[in-house]
């Protein structure tokens, strides 16, 4: 990944996770998890 792309990834990353509150130590991963969790929530019926 070039390095440009590499640094806009990680402050999307950094943005994704302020905005909800996550722990900025949260793996990717678990981050994708969480907000699978809150995407059900909202599109539960």
């Amino acid at each position: 990944m070039p390095p440009e792309l590499r640094k806009a990834h990680q402050k999307n990353d950094l943005a994704v996770m302020n905005a909800y509150g996550f722990d900025k130590k949260i793996t990717e991963s678990e981050c994708v998890a969480e907000l699978m969790k809150l995407y059900q929530k909202l599109t539960e019926k």
